[in-house]
């Protein structure tokens, strides 16, 4: 029974915070056009900095239940931007001294991410 609250939790976390991405970035898009994707990384920064503070605040702080936590970060957060999660993790590695490890991670990722984006794009081009 447990696992389903934290299903259910997640899951409703994820709808609001799927729901506000497309409306954030659907504004940014109605008032600065298409120029540059200024609503992608106004939530992806907005995301980091929320879940740093959510991280930290249930880490050391807070009393809220394992169901309200699980909505907030890996349910909002994590469907209003996985670049959250992604952010906080470099940060770990870097607190942790694994300078190296953070930027390879950094790096990776998002020119891996980039390629994979791209390769998805010709393979279905070709077909």
């Amino acid at each position: 029974m447990q696992i389903f609250i934290s299903v259910l939790a997640v899951g409703a976390g994820g709808a609001i915070g799927a729901v506000s991405r497309y409306l954030i970035t659907r504004k940014f898009l109605l008032i600065y056009g298409d120029y540059f994707p200024f609503g992608t990384l106004f939530v992806n920064i907005l995301g980091s900095f929320l879940i740093g503070i959510s991280f930290e605040y249930f880490m050391t702080r807070s009393s809220l239940p394992e169901e309200g936590r699980l909505l907030l970060t890996a349910g909002f957060l994590g469907a209003f931007t996985t670049f959250s999660a992604f952010s906080l993790e470099a940060v770990h590695m870097i607190q942790k001294e694994e300078v190296i490890k953070a930027l390879a991670y950094v790096t990776s990722s998002v020119t891996l991410c980039i390629l994979a984006a791209y390769l998805g794009i010709v393979i279905i081009r070709q077909f």
